[in-house]
Formats: structure tokens, C-alpha cells, sequence
């Protein structure tokens, strides 16, 4: 945008004035409060013994979290404005007022409404949990001299109270700001010529004219709206029949244990979903994709009130259940079996707690994409895939060439997928033009992207604000045809249009050292799974059912599979918290296996299994581990004759198939089919 020096400078502080006069502070908040280690329940922290804190308190060792609390009354004056508040306590805090969960507080997310119409007089309760920290959060730092703690510890205080208040939110300047924003960062990607630059720098000039941020209230607000009628025009222009076509939704990449631990990530978990269910009351237009069930197990469990109400917006269209996966997990690493599993079993959770089929494999930051995938996806009736990772390749690497392709596996199964920009996104009217203009690799057999916008990572979601203009950006833009709508209606859209393929492994040029660092999370793993495997095998032998129990450790499992665990890109805790979990499946097998195999040293037992003697049934239990040649005959000699059929064998090719070896997934142990429109785990018995 090319408008001379002066009025590119007043255009731009006109933008920056605006969030000054979102919000007038009306008086502060006394906090008292207490510190703990424990992750308490609200119903147990507010009996605890809470003592003054005020401003200037230190507290907040490595890893704790303090409890505060405060109260609000009405003042007269607030009779029938907009009222939110800020606490300046921590960092990071999950929100209750009057005993529900409101909303968080972060760097990112800074006030919460405390009522849209206030009444002189009510009194609100505030409680929130913060979080103290643990330290430097240090990502791609580069060596240290010896001696020196690359993360060092943090002091025993970390954290300062600082002044927490109330006041009113000016929802009516906050409207007219977003007609001016949107414009402002639209005209800046436009071409300098065209006739709509023209027209809307005209009218942001005009704007500044009339709107004097230098007024008392209300005249500073009176002069903001009257200024505001000079866009209503520009805001009301068409969109061109070509135009692209943007498919838009919240999301928040929540790393399960990156640079925090899962204990962490279950408050997370609260903050966010809490900042989403906001969201929704105040634009019920809005809608947040809901990914990964662990996160959705650590609501039901520890805040149930919060998982309650994201099952009613579950069911008003606010929240997309996407992702069909257990865990974002790392492709490359766990086994095939793992693998079919991490589809399964999320897959099973979806319908299970949501009554959805979700077909999207929702895997924006995994660290590179195994060839055995779409096989595994077509098998699971996973017909979607949606990445951001691929456009990340490191820049001397060759850029991926597409954006929506065929992406066709080893045995020719083909699925629909998407790469689009950027993870974390924020959203502005101008960045829709960025991403069609110069972020696009596609040239052809392209007509939209997909714009999923919030902070992430540590999770959070979109802010008010982005959410704000995202939907405002839907009903006004004139750049693009914008829509909310789910992963899987965008991908619909796509389905029959000639598309190129891409054949084999989608690798990441990115994130090195990621399959040689922490070998022994590596190496656990396969034992463990190799060890899940026996497990279940035992238990078919024995006809003892474990299944409840296997399943329940194969979760665990899974969980530690997740792309920034079992890769080893996290910090210490989170590998001492990995290993403890290992630790406690291997000794859970190991039980599992002693117990079954005391089923075989009876005879009654051996003799139901179908071999003649108990030496035989000795025997076969350690064979079938085996997967030489001659342990293979030797198992088949103990099986002659009718004997196999008598056992839980169905046939002796099925019990060659036993014993060829887990990672054959194809081949044998478990199949996909539908069943009265339920995807079902078989098991072949052996």
C-alpha cells in the first residue's frame, strides 16, 4: 500500500489506538490465597486456607500452583454495561466464577466476561487456579559452555502478584473497530491499482477525520460510531464468482507433553475447552475442532462440568469431532500393529462417547508420515488426511509440491489429503489473500484451503478477538468466500475433482535426530508392544479374557506414542514420566502372561487346548514366540492330526499365521470390517 509516509503512519495508529478503549478499568480485586503440588478439585481447594495476597506477593516454587480467590460487587454506576475482569496473579489460570469454569487467563487470552448486562448490587465469586511455571521454556538453543546449565533452575519465587481489576468492555467501539481492522489489513494485501484499494484507503482516511481517540467518554464512543458508517459501504461490496474459497474453524494444537508434562497438559486441557465454551455463547456461529480422546478423558474425569457442556456444544454443531485417532502419534516408530491400533481405537472413542464415524486423520505436527498409512486408513474407513508439517520443510529442502492430492500407499490404497499453512494461525481479513497469493504451492485443480486459526501448542484456542474477526471476516469479506464448516466437508468437496497422486512415504525434511534421540523410549516401546502381543496370545490359549485389562495398558501405550514422546523432542520430566509408564505395562504383562501360562500346566487345561501331554503344552508356550523354521514345524508336529481343531485354532494355517510374527498385520491378528455400522477389532483365534 503505497499512500505516502504520513498516511500509511495515521492509518496505522488509528488500527493500534483501538484496543486502548476495548476497556475501562473500574476498581481492583483483592486476592487471598494458598499454594499446593497437588492437582486439587475445585470443591476441595476452596476449603483450603487461604491468606491474604496483595500486590507484590512472591510465590510459585518449580512445578506449583497457587489457588486464589477474590469477590466483585456491582457498583451503580455498572448498572447495565458489559463487565469482564483480569487477574494478574500467574501466567497461566483456569477460571471459576460463582463455583462454574469460566474461561482462562494467559498471555494470550486476557480478560473474561463476567456478565453482559450487570445489576448493581450482585456479588460474583472469582476462584483460579494458576500455574507458577518450571522454568525456561527453551526450544532449538544452541551449546552452552561447560558447566553451565542449559536450562537453568528457576528461583524459588517465580511469579509477582500484580494488580487484578474490573471495568467495563466498550462492545460497541470493539464492533466498529473490527469494520475498520478488517479493512486496514485487507487493503494491505490488495493491489496497489486496483479500484478497491482506492476506495478503501479513501474510506479509511475519511474514518480518521471523524474519530478523535483524544475525546472524553462518551464522546470518544459517539465520534467512533459516526466514523464507523463511513465503511458500511466498502464493507457491503461483492465478491467476484472466482474468488477462492476458504474452509474456517478454531483448533489448538495441544502437544500432550512437549515442553510441559501430561500432569500440566490435563489443566490444559480445562483452559482451553473453558476459553472455546466461552467463545460459543458469545458467537454461537463459532465452532472449534475437537481432536484426540485422552484430552476428552482427562475432562470427563477431573473436570466434569466443562466435559458435560462440550458434549451439549458436540451436539449443536459447535464443535467438530475430528481426528479419528487416538493420539497424533509419531508414524515411523510404533509398529504396524501399533499403528492400526492408534486408528481403532480412536475411531472406537469417537462413536463410542460422540456417536460420531470420524474419517479424518487429523495429524498437523507429526514429524513425517509412514507409506503404510492410507493402506491402514482405507482398512479403518479413514478416508481423510490433513497435515501443516509438510509445507514446513526445512528451506534447502525441495518444497512438497501440492496442497489437496491422492495420496497413494504401498499396496495402491489411495486417500484424500490436505496440507495447509500454518498450525497456529492467527486470523486476519489480509492473511486470506497471503495464503491464496504466496503461500499456495498449487497452481491448478485448486479453488480453496482450509484456515483452521487459534494459539496452540500449549493449547488456549483462538482469542476473543480472532474469533471476532473470523466470523465478522465470514460475513464481510470481499477477498474470498469464506465458511465455517468441519475437515470433513471441506475434503467432500474435493472427492471428485482430478487430483495429482503422491506415491509412498510423505517425508519430513524437518526435526532432526528425532529417531536416534532417547533410545530406550524407543526400545521399550517394541519390547512393550511385542510383549502386548504375547499377552493377548496367552490369554486366547488359556481362555482366561483380558481383554479389559490389555486394552487399558495398550492406551497407556499408545498415549506414550504421541509425536513429541516417543521421538524424544520434550524435557526430562516427560521422559521420566514416559518410562514410569512403561515400567508399570511391563509389570502388568508380566502378570498377565505368568497368570496365563499356569493355564497350560494342568491337565485339564492342555488337554482342552488339544495337545496329548502337558510337556507338549509346555513346549508350544514357548514356541510361539519363535519364528524360526523349526520351531514352526515343531509347534505344527504338536498340533496333528484333529488335534489343532479341538483347540482354539481354528485351522493349522491359522496357526502358522500365529506364529509368522505381529508386525504381519495383513496377514493375520487383526482385520477392519463393518459390521451394522460399527467398525469392530476382530481377533482371529489361534
Amino acid at each position: 500500500m503505497n499512500i505516502g509516509r504520513q498516511w500509511s503512519d495515521r492509518l496505522r495508529m488509528w488500527a493500534e489506538a483501538f484496543p486502548h478503549f476495548y476497556y475501562r478499568e473500574t476498581a481492583p480485586i483483592e486476592l487471598s490465597f494458598f499454594t499446593t503440588m497437588e492437582h486439587l478439585p475445585y470443591d476441595q481447594a476452596v476449603c483450603g486456607t487461604f491468606t491474604p495476597a496483595p500486590v507484590g506477593t512472591k510465590w510459585g516454587k518449580k512445578w506449583e500452583y497457587g489457588w486464589f480467590r477474590g469477590q466483585i460487587l456491582i457498583p451503580p454506576e455498572l448498572e447495565g454495561k458489559r463487565v469482564v475482569f483480569t487477574l494478574n496473579s500467574a501466567e497461566e489460570m483456569l477460571v471459576w466464577v460463582n463455583g462454574q469454569e469460566s474461561g482462562a487467563i494467559d498471555k494470550k487470552h486476557r480478560f473474561i466476561t463476567l456478565t453482559r448486562c450487570a445489576k448493581a448490587g450482585t456479588v460474583y465469586e472469582i476462584v483460579a487456579e494458576c500455574y507458577a511455571g518450571h522454568g525456561l521454556r527453551s526450544e532449538g538453543a544452541g551449546p552452552v559452555p561447560y558447566g553451565v546449565d542449559s536450562i537453568p533452575e528457576p528461583p524459588a519465587q517465580q511469579v509477582t502478584v500484580g494488580t487484578s481489576h474490573f471495568g467495563v468492555w466498550n462492545e460497541e467501539l470493539f464492533q466498529v473497530a473490527m469494520d475498520y481492522l478488517t479493512l486496514y489489513s485487507l487493503v494491505q494485501k490488495l493491489p496497489e491499482k486496483s479500484l478497491r484499494t482506492m476506495k478503501i484507503v479513501e474510506g479509511l482516511k475519511k474514518f480518521t477525520y471523524i474519530a478523535d481517540f483524544e475525546l472524553p467518554e462518551p464522546e470518544l464512543t459517539a465520534s467512533v460510531v459516526e466514523a464507523g458508517k463511513v465503511l458500511k459501504p466498502l464493507l457491503a461490496c461483492k465478491n467476484g464468482s472466482t474468488a477462492p474459497e476458504y474452509t474456517i474453524f478454531g483448533q489448538s494444537h495441544l502437544d500432550l507433553a512437549w515442553l510441559w508434562t501430561l500432569e500440566e497438559t490435563m489443566r490444559k486441557t480445562a483452559r482451553t475447552y473453558s476459553n472455546q465454551l466461552a467463545l460459543m455463547e458469545e458467537y454461537p456461529e463459532y465452532a472449534f475442532l475437537l481432536c484426540e480422546p485422552p484430552i476428552l478423558e482427562w475432562l470427563r474425569e477431573l473436570y466434569p462440568n466443562v466435559y458435560e457442556r462440550v458434549l451439549e456444544k458436540v451436539r449443536s454443531g459447535n464443535f467438530y469431532p475430528e481426528g479419528a485417532l487416538w493420539v497424533e502419534f509419531d508414524t515411523n516408530i510404533p509398529s504396524g500393529e501399533g499403528l492400526v491400533r492408534q486408528f481403532v481405537r480412536g475411531k472406537r472413542w469417537f462413536r463410542d462417547a460422540l456417536g460420531v464415524d470420524s474419517k479424518m486423520a487429523w495429524m498437523p505436527d507429526t514429524f513425517g508420515f509412514s507409506a503404510a498409512l492410507p493402506q491402514i486408513m482405507k482398512k479403518c474407513q479413514v478416508p481423510y488426511f490433513a497435515t501443516q508439517k509438510l509445507i514446513r520443510q526445512d528451506p534447502e529442502a525441495e518444497p512438497f509440491p501440492y496442497n489437496i492430492f491422492w495420496w497413494e500407499g504401498m499396496d495402491g490404497s489411495k486417500v484424500l489429503s490436505h496440507t495447509f499453512k500454518k498450525n497456529n494461525a492467527n486470523f486476519q481479513s489480509g492473511d486470506l489473500i497471503t495464503r491464496w497469493e504466496e503461500d499456495r504451492v498449487q497452481q491448478e485443480d485448486i479453488d480453496g484451503l482450509m484456515f483452521p486459526f487459534g494459539f496452540g501448542d500449549g493449547g488456549g484456542g483462538p482469542s476473543d478477538q480472532m474469533v471476532s474477526r473470523a466470523v465478522y471476516t465470514e460475513k464481510n469479506c470481499k477477498s474470498a468466500v469464506v465458511e465455517h464448516t468441519s475437515v470433513s466437508d471441506f475434503m467432500k468437496k474435493a472427492t471428485d475433482r482430478p487430483l495429482a497422486p503422491y506415491f509412498g512415504e510423505l517425508y519430513l525434511e524437518l526435526h532432526r535426530g528425532t529417531y536416534t534421540s532417547g533410545h530406550d523410549l524407543k526400545q521399550k516401546n517394541r519390547r512393550l508392544e511385542e510383549a502386548m502381543h504375547d499377552a493377548e496370545l496367552i490369554s486366547v490359549f488359556s481362555g482366561e479374557n483380558t481383554k479389559e485389562q490389555t486394552d487399558a495398558l495398550y492406551d497407556v501405550l499408545m498415549l506414550n506414542q504421541f509425536h513429541d514422546i516417543l521421538p524424544g523432542s520434550h524435557i526430562h520430566p516427560v521422559y521420566e514420566d514416559a518410562m514410569k509408564d512403561y515400567t508399570e505395562i511391563e509389570q502388568a504383562l508380566d502378570n498377565i502372561i505368568g497368570t496365563g501360562s499356569r493355564y497350560f500346566n494342568t491337565p485339564m487345561m492342555y488337554k482342552e487346548n488339544g495337545f496329548k501331554k502337558e510337556e507338549d503344552a509346555k513346549a508350544a508356550l514357548e514356541l510361539f514366540k519363535l519364528e524360526d523354521k523349526q520351531s514352526k514345524e515343531t509347534l505344527e508336529k504338536l498340533a496333528t492330526g484333529e488335534s489343532y481343531n479341538k483347540s482354539t485354532f481354528n485351522s493349522l494355517e491359522d496357526l502358522k499365521k500365529g506364529l509368522s510374527g505381529a508386525d504381519e498385520i495383513d496377514e493375520w491378528l487383526y482385520k477392519t470390517e463393518r459390521k451394522a455400522g460399527d467398525y469392530e477389532l476382530i481377533t482371529y483365534t489361534y
